[in-house]
């Protein structure tokens, strides 16, 4: 094996938290290589982790969570939520709510900025 590049080794198409990925440590000073189990990889990554950038996903994409799963071109949002107040921090109990979007019965509302939801109303068509 030793005599093999990684490109001519076999494909995984799944794997578990003990399988190790080879890594290279430090590739534009001093490389030297290591590997790392997938669980150290990425079991330090939140579980409720946030995209900031652009997100581009293409062809029968399902990301889902407690309250939201996006599929097909349909957002759901499943959970019911209702504004006491203009202030997103106060719904979403943090304090970077801005591009939140959330619904009750009467509403669709969404959290222009970190501190104001604005909402318009839902009506039968």
């Amino acid at each position: 094996m030793a005599d093999r590049k990684i490109t001519e080794l076999p494909a995984l198409t799944s794997s578990n938290q003990e399988d190790l990925v080879y890594v290279v440590d430090d590739p534009s000073g001093t490389p030297v290589s290591k590997k790392i189990s997938l669980y150290n990889l990425f079991g330090s990554v939140p579980a409720n982790t946030c995209i900031t950038g652009t997100l581009t996903a293409s062809g029968n994409t399902t990301l889902s969570g407690a309250k939201t799963v996006v599929s097909q071109g349909q957002i759901t949002l499943s959970t019911t939520t209702s504004v006491g107040s203009n202030n997103a921090t106060t719904v979403l109990g943090r304090a970077d709510g801005q591009g939140t979007i959330f619904w009750d019965e009467n509403y669709l509302y969404v959290a222009t900025s970190n501190t104001q939801v604005k909402r318009v109303a839902l009506s039968v068509f």
